[in-house]
């Protein structure tokens, strides 16, 4: 018998619904234990789209952590910031990122003919990071946020 809860799967549905919708995707982890912070799903499910990875809490790791972790994402093509939400730092760089991610779609859409319009991002944050610490992370008002209740392995 196998066993997996409703909400779960409900929720596993509508985030993958909204990431088809979605150009950037930027997915908070927690810096202590970046991969155990995301569904084993989730680079499946992004397949293309870019993303933004931030590794909050980086006050609780090491300076040599801090680097191996980000030469080992760098390694995968993924564009890290690490940041302490409750501080605020790294959202004037997380801004310029998420700025310059859509600038490139809508430069993309005008070589091909195409007019521009509104980028799509959407915020992935596991379950175990506080939302309070992501709303003073990200300063972009367009964002649709949506927590990964649930979707942890922890």
């Amino acid at each position: 018998m196998q066993w997996y809860p409703g909400h779960i799967g409900k929720a596993e549905k509508e985030l993958k619904e909204q990431l088809k919708l979605m150009d950037v995707v930027i997915e908070v982890r927690d810096a202590r234990i970046p991969l155990s912070t995301t569904h084993p799903e989730m680079d499946s499910w992004l397949g293309n789209r870019k993303r933004i990875l931030v590794l909050n809490r980086e006050d609780m790791i090491s300076k040599a952590d801090r680097n191996a972790w980000a030469a080992y994402f760098s390694r995968q093509g993924m564009k890290v910031i690490f940041a302490n939400g409750k501080l605020g730092m790294g959202s004037t760089k997380l801004g310029r990122l998420a700025k310059d991610m859509a600038a490139n779609i809508n430069i993309k859409r005008r070589a091909k003919g195409l007019l521009p319009r509104a980028v799509g991002f959407l915020t992935t944050i596991d379950s175990n990071l506080w939302l309070l610490s992501l709303n003073s992370l990200i300063p972009i008002h367009n964002i649709f946020s949506m927590i990964q209740t649930g979707l942890s392995v922890t």
